[in-house]
């Protein structure tokens, strides 16, 4: 399973087009692609607080395809060995990256961040940075099947290929 972290949304938003082609062609191979709940929390605050309609529908469009998995009693004990290792070794991060962690850990996923620095501290995390990395991350043959989608990849909405970044 390979989560998007909120930088990398950001990116997909902004229509980076390295990211957007990542984003779909990892779609298409039938790998699962998800968020966390805190990462959808993320983006929608922002969203809302900027009043970007024409991203917040973008969003939307993205989360036919994409699993929100949710921050559950059962991620906690990760989260809190997570916040008690880094603490006891002097390292502080925000929370909501720990969350995160703990989200992509419990369910043995690949977190692709290019916030690699707010994860680099954190055992048995794995990461990824699609902006950074050509080749691909997973076996194609170790994908796990994703649900029909009801839609085409490309169709999904605001698609214009831009080299952009997170605003």
């Amino acid at each position: 399973m390979i989560f998007l972290d909120s930088d990398t949304l950001s990116y997909f938003l902004a229509e980076n087009r390295k990211i957007v082609h990542r984003v779909k062609e990892t779609i298409e191979d039938g790998t699962i692609l998800a968020i966390s709940s805190v990462t959808a929390y993320e983006i929608l605050k922002g969203l809302q607080y900027r009043g970007n309609k024409k991203k917040a529908a973008r969003f939307q469009s993205l989360l036919e395809y994409v699993e929100v998995i949710p921050f559950s009693i059962d991620v906690v004990p990760i989260a809190a060995g997570i916040y008690a290792e880094l603490r006891k070794t002097g390292i502080t991060i925000g929370d909501a990256d720990i969350l995160i962690a703990s989200t992509v850990i419990a369910n043995n996923g690949v977190l692709v961040t290019n916030n690699e620095r707010h994860y680099q501290n954190i055992q048995s995390i794995s990461l990824t940075n699609w902006s950074k990395v050509q080749e691909p991350d997973h076996e194609p043959g170790n994908a796990v099947p994703a649900e029909d989608n009801h839609k085409p990849v490309n169709q999904i909405d605001g698609d214009t290929g831009k080299d952009a970044g997170p605003e």
